[in-house]
């Protein structure tokens, strides 16, 4: 597999955004995390999560 020269924004650290973070950092994409809070929250901002998303 080639390392992609690409970096990725990530608006959002829920989540979706986390996992997609994980699956580009594997694949070799280097990428960046912004979130509107300063600081890891304290509750969940997942209404739902898939069974495989806890599995990563």
């Amino acid at each position: 597999m080639t390392v992609s020269k690409t970096r990725v924004l990530i608006a959002g650290a829920g989540p979706t955004g986390l996992t997609l973070a994980l699956w580009l950092t594997r694949l070799g994409v280097p990428v960046r995390i912004f979130d509107k809070a300063a600081a890891p929250g304290e509750t969940s901002r997942a209404l739902a999560v898939q069974a495989r998303t806890l599995e990563f």
